[in-house]
């Protein structure tokens, strides 16, 4: 018996719980080592103290009654108990009965545990819920979540702002109603499939019918919840609206598919050069001018152009190039000889301009082209190819949200919103710090955005540059508005980053690809026409309009238009030249002929063409072409005759 009482007296002690025992009238009879770290009283202390040594005044009454705790059906609560200096401690509290060995209540033994952290606990839980929550809904992301049915439960702002519904609108309707029928099906048949058997889904092609009619290009990425038993529980969706991109990728690719038909019609060479690095990239028709193969010339530099250049020819070039590195013009224009790979010497034309600076203001990427005119040496053409620095993230939104406590002056990042500045997860900065990220020129326009917000409650939402951590400079949107209490006081900043470094980059390359093709066609007073040979149609420039001294508008697009200015005695040889081209019966179009200028005097002009598109029987589709004013060479030649 004696060891019994040792073993339980041992596990009372070490009891990581408070545990005390008292008589039928609250008297505190024993005192374990927890309870002494928990409030403070040592067993000496306490031992012999009533049981409202430990009870918070509001409730010492009621504790106090342990024949009426014994009695309740619950007998554990949760409350708070005095500490010896005073604080008050929350924890939950456990009764039951001292039984003597006569089976007699004489007492009655309190378990008590230190529910601080948990509290605590709870309530942190509960901020970061209502944060999430508001997050959910301001993120400038386009996010929804549905049942397992597809019923759409809940739907961020931006999902509504695009769309043009109001909540009221969507929630508790199908997610297939506002999807296309094609999409729908998508939807029901690949998406789902999917969710089933990975639980997620990413980056699915999908298009969403808006409010007033329009449809949007989005990525529809998911993933699935489950219960505890593995039911389907609800789908969380993201959805990226690209229908700004895909219009911009798809004029990117037509600006570069007929930049290069032009590029092909009128077998122009091209190269890039890395004034800094002596790189040289050039194409299979700048390679073929001087009769080699492109793989032959690989790697190229520049002294693949130096060491072919004839002797009598290099000084000259010399000259020009250097004016126009040393920023003396604005152009590299040049006619050079070329030794051809069989030995003899071609004539060209070259034309360039650097249009990139190295970070401390050197000349960097120049870019140019080559023409053969040995036949005409008044033909300049300079067409550019365009280089692309599309970049997509790897990310399924990319969106961060964030958060600014004015009362506890504290700022939240979530880890998106770290990623996007370049920092580890669980930075806190101040609102200098945040600030600070943004590249100099955009500060003075976000503080204000945030001040007028405060001042207004207007939200903002903006594209600006910020420089990460590393250094590295993308372009972010941010978003953001202020809250304010029911008695209209400031208490906090909220809002959200994505990453729109892509779509900018899309929207610049696109302006590049626009300078570098009016370069080509302007610079070199290039008349560009372009032939619908299916509609009778075709498309003259400005420069092809001006050369006869007309404006566009004064010249219709009949695909016959241009033969009614040529003089009567080229006429039948131009047409008959187009006629043998479309037809086949020659790999491209080339004449020269008298066109009647405005002014009433006749010009030559060099005209060269190419079809190059027909349809799956051969017939021709498309013509595109240049006029080249040649006038100049042609009374020169007959000068020298």
């Amino acid at each position: 018996m004696l060891a019994v009482q040792a073993e339980a007296r041992s596990i009372l002690d070490n009891s990581p719980d408070a545990i005390l025992t008292m008589d039928d009238e609250g008297t505190i009879r024993h005192w374990n080592r927890s309870a002494e770290r928990l409030f403070g009283y040592s067993a000496k202390d306490a031992e012999g103290q009533p049981l409202s040594l430990i009870l918070s005044p509001p409730r010492a009454e009621e504790e106090s009654d342990l024949s009426g705790r014994l009695g309740a059906g619950e007998r554990s609560l949760r409350t708070e108990r005095l500490h010896r200096d005073g604080s008050l401690i929350p924890v939950s509290v456990s009764i039951g009965p001292v039984i003597s060995d006569r089976g007699e209540t004489t007492g009655a033994t309190e378990i008590i545990r230190d529910i601080g952290d948990l509290i605590a606990t709870h309530k942190e839980l509960a901020a970061a819920k209502r944060r999430i929550e508001t997050l959910y809904r301001s993120t400038p992301a386009m996010l929804h979540s549905t049942d397992p049915r597809g019923t759409l439960l809940s739907v961020s702002d931006r999902w509504l702002e695009i769309t043009g519904y109001s909540r009221d609108e969507v929630i508790g309707r199908r997610l297939v109603e506002f999807l296309t029928p094609d999409s729908a099906r998508i939807s029901k048949t690949e998406l789902l499939t999917a969710l089933l058997s990975e639980g997620h889904c990413e980056n699915v092609q999908c298009q969403m019918v808006t409010r007033s009619g329009p449809t949007l290009d989005v990525l529809l990425s998911a993933i699935l919840e489950r219960d505890a038993q593995g039911n389907p529980l609800r789908i969380i969706s993201t959805i990226d609206d690209v229908t700004q991109r895909r219009r911009a990728e798809n004029a990117l690719k037509e600006e570069r598919r007929r930049l290069q038909q032009i590029i092909d019609a009128t077998r122009s060479g091209t190269w890039e050069w890395n004034i800094q690095t002596g790189e040289l990239r050039i194409n299979r028709q700048w390679a073929a001018i001087i009769g080699e193969d492109l793989r032959e010339l690989d790697p190229a530099r520049i002294d693949t152009l130096l060491e072919r250049l004839h002797p009598d020819d290099l000084s000259e070039h010399e000259a020009l190039l250097s004016a126009h590195v040393r920023g003396e013009t604005d152009s590299y224009d040049y006619e050079a000889r070329l030794r051809h790979k069989s030995g003899g010497w071609v004539w060209v034309a070259g034309r360039g301009r650097i249009l990139t600076w190295t970070g401390n203001g050197k000349p960097e990427w120049m870019f140019g082209t080559l023409q053969d005119i040995t036949r005409q040496k008044d033909a300049q053409n300079e067409l550019r190819k365009s280089r692309t620095f599309l970049e997509r993230t790897g990310h399924i939104a990319g969106v961060g949200g964030w958060e600014v406590d004015v009362v506890d002056q504290k700022i939240f990042w979530s880890e998106e919103t770290c990623r996007i500045h370049g920092v580890e997860p669980g930075h806190s900065p101040t609102m200098e710090e945040a600030i600070a990220f943004y590249a100099p020129e955009a500060r003075t326009t976000i503080e204000a955005a945030v001040e007028r917000s405060i001042a207004t409650g207007e939200p903002w939402d903006m594209e600006l540059p910020l420089i990460r951590a590393d250094g590295q400079q993308i372009w972010a949107r941010a978003a953001g508005a202020a809250q304010f209490d029911s008695t209209g006081k400031l208490v906090r900043l909220i809002g959200a980053f994505q990453d729109v470094t892509e779509r900018i980059q899309q929207r610049l390359e696109l302006e590049r690809l626009n300078e570098r093709m009016a370069i080509a066609t302007e610079n070199g007073k290039i008349g560009i026409w372009d032939a619908n040979l299916k509609e009778g149609k075709t498309h003259y420039s400005d420069i092809w309009c001006a050369i006869i001294g007309y404006r566009r508008d004064e010249i219709s697009d009949s695909a016959g238009e241009w033969l009614r200015f040529i003089h009567p005695d080229d006429l039948e040889r131009a047409k008959a030249a187009d006629v043998k081209h479309i037809a086949g019966d020659a790999p491209f179009f080339e004449e020269e002929f008298r066109m009647r200028h405005k002014d009433g005097r006749w010009i030559w002009i060099l005209d060269r063409g190419r079809v190059v598109e027909r349809d799956e029987h051969g017939v021709p589709l498309r013509m595109i072409g240049t006029h080249t004013d040649i006038t100049a060479r042609k009374t020169q030649r007959k000068n020298v005759t």
